[in-house]
């Protein structure tokens, strides 16, 4: 099966007169550190075909040369090399180093310039990123207490309520404010009561915290769909369908998103007049 598939592949790759490859760095639960190479090109039926190309376990410290190094092996063994027209990565400093130190065209990431608008203007807004931070510290302890966890489930249960866990905001995962605000909202009443019932009524958010949270959601939602469905017709939907969702952002980061989409604007309008 392995060389049936790699031989596809490798086909689909000669064939193709030039691709565009995306990459991106993680890390396992076990703190290990990955890079995934993924390729994409038009077959003869001018269909876009994607190929995981490989994931391979990165050793070292994570510099601009320690991943060309990798981006031109895997380059290398496939093929390709010369007929990479472009590189899409997040804005990390050094996997824009990577791709230029490789001497290919870099463009970054327009789901994570999303995410970069999203948690700017997060933080110019100290009322909702004081209530994040107070989330932030609900959720924990639902997680590390066993009573508080079956306490939740007990009263999910009487309310028939789904048994659904708190999800936690993290730093490196797209929109997780809005995830952790959704699912606060869609468990109210059980957080509510459980943190009363164990005393714990000083984690409890006011009706105006409540409010607020229900207004974030609504203003963060159409990015959570645009970073699902990162697609033209979907992105312009973010864009213009949702204008007076977008007045609840912080100017500078619309301002960001604007001078970043007009920089490459004006890069593609001048290759056009070469």
């Amino acid at each position: 099966m392995y060389e049936e598939c790699h031989s596809k592949v490798k086909k689909g790759l000669d064939d193709a007169n030039s691709v565009v490859r995306t990459t991106d760095m993680w890390t396992s639960r076990a703190t290990e550190a990955y890079l995934t190479v993924t390729c994409h090109v038009i077959d003869e039926n001018c269909q876009t075909q994607t190929y995981v190309l490989e994931t391979c376990s990165f050793a070292g410290q994570n510099t601009a040369h320690n991943i060309c190094s990798e981006l031109k092996r895997i380059t290398d063994e496939w093929g390709i090399t010369d007929k990479v027209q472009a590189v899409v990565t997040d804005n990390g400093a050094n996997m824009v180093a990577a791709v230029r130190r490789a001497g290919w065209a870099h463009y970054p990431c327009f789901a994570h310039i999303l995410n970069l608008v999203v948690k700017d203007s997060i933080k110019a807004l100290p009322d909702v990123l004081d209530i994040q931070h107070r989330c932030s510290a609900i959720v924990p302890f639902f997680h590390h207490s066993t009573r508080a966890a079956e306490r939740l489930k007990e009263m999910q249960n009487q309310l028939k309520i789904p048994n659904l866990k708190l999800i936690q905001s993290v730093e490196t995962r797209w929109n997780s404010v809005f995830h952790m605000f959704e699912r606060l909202c869609e468990q109210k009443e059980t957080v509510t009561t459980v943190l009363c019932l164990l005393g714990k009524s000083s984690l409890c958010l006011s009706d105006e915290d409540w409010a607020k949270i229900s207004l974030s959601i609504d203003a963060l939602r159409p990015f959570e769909e645009g970073l699902l469905h990162p697609h033209m017709h979907q992105l312009q939907k973010v864009g213009y369908g949702q204008s007076l969702t977008l007045k609840w952002l912080h100017p500078s980061s619309i301002a960001r998103l604007a001078a970043m989409s007009s920089s490459k604007c004006a890069t593609s309008q001048k290759r056009r007049n070469l």
